[in-house]
């Protein structure tokens, strides 16, 4: 079963920007897939269970723009990870 994980992403100022975060964030292994948008300041990304959002957002941040989760469905073990871990 696949997750899908919004983000909100600031930062971007141009599509070669959106761009850029969809085609490394792709590169995680288990993403499945990403779409982002510039208007809405948001990624939409399906990717195995086994991939967290921390791994989604670090990677976000790595290339320059702030990035915060804003919701998850799908998620088979919801109830036992909906913990966040701080």
């Amino acid at each position: 079963m696949s997750v899908t994980s919004v983000i909100q992403v600031g930062g971007m100022t141009c599509s070669s920007c959106s761009n850029s975060i969809k085609a490394e964030v792709a590169k995680i292994d288990g993403v499945e897939s990403v779409s982002v948008s510039l208007l809405t300041e948001e990624a939409t990304v399906t990717h195995a269970p086994a991939v967290t959002t921390e791994e989604l957002i670090e990677k976000i941040e790595d290339m320059g723009c702030d990035a915060n989760f804003m919701s998850s469905a799908g998620n088979p073990t919801s109830a036992s990870s909906a913990t966040p871990s701080y």
